[in-house]
């Protein structure tokens, strides 16, 4: 018989990221639970990072231990260990001087690079917490994550490929009826609103070293320092509240399992709003005592030459990503020799792309986490691997992580059998910001996170991802939720109805397709997609858009997305 969690709940072995629908085929047969296999091999206890209380130790830390070694490198820009940590002590002594005080929000628009994380550990250092704005975003969608934080200041790069973000932002705030001051980022190029960067560090020089330092020795490891938006089926974003605590054990977890410990160059080109940038790359990054390269956006050509002239050792992306770095056999003229591990995760990475990327690193990995889970909690890491199993499953979560399959009764499955992935562990998120409804939807009663998303176990204990409770889909790498694109579509005056879905696509794995009731007959397609475009992401925007004069209905009035979606995939 099956049993409500009375023995210990299965647990694995490996790391990081997300979901997707992937096989329902594949080594499924067996009904009978076999003795869990831990497929990780752990480094030397002796290499493993020590355990602080705030994340911005470790920095601290670096610049006391290997003062010169490089900490961030973007562009022509390479920063030691010791000027980032006299860089986050300058900010940090400018933020107090700001009125910043401890559980205060500070928020922060710009693409990946030094700047960001700096403020980031300045931030979290003194007890804020910080939230990352992403430039793709649309003014509507910035609009909800700054009136929701409510942040007592706002840094951004005032202009980034022509786009006036600081006038934007002046103007959400003064429509939210926000106080928050913009400070304008180091070589800003647009017009300074409140501040400027040097205005603003001039004004920290009047706090005291020994009053920073008190004010520090008061953070506590389960203060939350970091707000991940991320949205709910219902469309309506929520934050995602991590605190040190939990980024650090997730960073200690990925150094004892990493392939190349404190030897890491890694490459980070996510954006910086994204779980993937601060946490995956940067937080477990610096932990480990590694180097972070920067790029501002994804560029495939850039990414091989950034490999070479950096000499970076880890490479981690969605397989989209990959697949456009990497189209077709190695490149034979840039060197790609210092790649020791290739890792990807949001998506499931094809059969053919496994074989190409074998060819240029021996050590492949594949990951599954999400945004409350604040680390990857299953995965697959280092060689003797086969290329099936790391296209079909996510491998294995490693002893730290407490992981485990439920059945809608509440009921541990049996191998081979369909269930919801629940996570157990003090790791986790502690909540959604202001939102203690969801929170509580989100875990049970005692203490399981349901992360929504389905899979099963092979014979050997790995997991297969096969979709996902609700009706999100994942594009590229990024989750996306039908119903914000629909309530974006029918913010149009001319659209009575939309309904989005998400239907296969050879590259970005998942695509959305919109249905659009039109109430005016003049509306056509490129109408709508030009509007989608001023109102969403150009990730979020539909692939393909259709007028239709009526959507299949349910008996409860809801569209029924099931019969799109057969119809549309038939």
């Amino acid at each position: 018989m099956k049993k409500k969690v009375a023995s210990p709940p299965i647990q694995f072995t490996i790391h990081q990221n997300t979901h997707l629908i992937w096989c329902y085929l594949l080594f499924m047969t067996s009904s009978k639970k076999m003795p869990i296999e831990y497929r990780h091999k752990s480094n030397d206890p002796s290499r493993l990072p020590k355990a602080f209380d705030r994340i911005d130790e470790y920095l601290a830390y670096g610049a006391e231990h290997f003062p010169e070694k490089a900490a961030f490198f973007c562009e022509d820009q390479v920063v030691s260990y010791s000027s980032a940590q006299l860089a986050v002590n300058t900010i940090s002594k400018a933020l107090l001087a700001a009125g910043v005080k401890r559980g205060a929000r500070v928020a922060l628009l710009d693409q990946p690079g030094p700047d960001f994380f700096l403020v980031f550990l300045a931030t979290v250092s003194i007890g804020a917490v910080w939230v990352g704005l992403n430039p793709k975003y649309s003014k509507r969608e910035l609009t909800h994550p700054l009136r929701d934080s409510m942040p007592t200041l706002v840094f951004c790069r005032t202009q980034i490929d022509g786009r006036d973000y600081a006038q934007e932002l002046s103007a959400i705030l003064d429509e939210a009826h926000l106080s928050s001051q913009i400070i304008s980022l180091p070589d800003a190029a647009g017009e300074v609103v409140n501040s400027s960067w040097s205005d603003f560090l001039e004004r920290g020089e009047k706090i005291a070293a020994t009053f920073l330092n008190q004010v520090r020795a008061a953070v506590a490891s389960t203060d939350s320092c970091l707000i991940v938006y991320t949205s709910g089926t219902s469309g309506s974003p929520k934050g995602a509240m991590l605190n040190h605590q939990g980024l650090i054990y997730c960073g200690r977890t990925e150094a004892k399992y990493s392939t190349e410990a404190d030897a890491r160059i890694v490459l980070c080109n996510f954006p910086i709003n994204h779980i993937a940038c601060v946490g995956d790359v940067c937080c477990n990054t610096l932990v480990g005592g590694g180097s972070i390269v920067f790029m501002r956006d994804f560029d495939p050509k850039g990414i091989l030459k950034e490999i070479e002239k950096r000499r970076i050792t880890s490479l981690g992306q969605i397989p989209a990503m990959l697949q456009m770095t990497f189209p077709g056999e190695p490149p034979k003229d840039v060197d790609l020799s210092s790649l020791k591990t290739i890792i990807w995760g949001g998506n499931p990475a094809p059969l053919d792309l496994v074989r190409r990327l074998r060819k240029i690193c021996p050590n492949l990995g594949n990951v599954y986490g999400m945004t409350e889970t604040t680390g990857n909690v299953i995965f697959l890491r280092g060689e003797g691997y086969d290329d099936e199993t790391l296209a079909y499953t996510v491998g294995w979560p490693p002893p730290e992580y407490e992981v485990n399959l439920f059945n809608s009764d509440g009921l541990e499955t049996l191998d081979g059998e369909v269930g919801e992935i629940y996570v157990r562990g003090s790791f986790l998120m502690q909540s959604y910001w202001r939102q203690p409804a969801a929170t509580a939807a989100a875990f049970t009663k005692d203490g399981w996170l349901k992360t929504g998303d389905l899979a099963k176990r092979r014979k050997d204990g790995a997991f297969i991802i096969v979709g996902r409770r609700s009706e999100m889909f994942k594009s590229g790498g990024y989750n996306i939720y039908p119903a914000e694109v629909e309530k974006a579509l029918e913010s149009h005056s001319a659209v009575a109805m939309a309904a989005v879905i998400g239907i296969p696509d050879p590259l970005y794995a998942e695509v959305g397709k919109a249905y659009i009731i039109a109430s005016d007959p003049t509306l056509d397609e490129g109408a709508i997609r030009a509007y989608a475009k001023t109102v969403l992401a150009n990730y979020k925007v539909p692939k393909s858009f259709h007028i239709v004069e009526n959507l299949p209905m349910l008996a409860n009035g809801k569209i029924d997305k099931y019969t799109l979606k057969t119809k549309a995939e038939s």
